[in-house]
């Protein structure tokens, strides 16, 4: 991942949200996690803003913690 872990916490409720994920051994490991912390970092944080090319969850995720930030920051959830 890009950047420090300082730029998930500057107060938004996003970023607090992504570090609190990284907190989870299994979603810290995720390349998903990665991407889209990465994404995040890189300034995606309205919805609309996030690529549609972050890989897809894990078969061994059965509970994707990460999809209510996925579904806000690609602006799927106002569709």
């Amino acid at each position: 991942m890009n950047g420090s872990t300082s730029d998930l916490l500057s107060g938004d409720m996003d970023g607090l949200r992504l570090f609190g994920l990284g907190r989870i051994p299994r979603c810290g490991q995720c390349l998903r996690y990665a991407a889209l912390v990465d994404a995040y970092q890189a300034g995606c944080r309205t919805p609309g803003t996030l690529p549609s090319s972050l890989p897809a969850v894990p078969a061994a995720c059965h509970v994707p913690y990460c999809s209510p930030i996925v579904l806000r920051l690609s602006g799927a959830e106002a569709a």
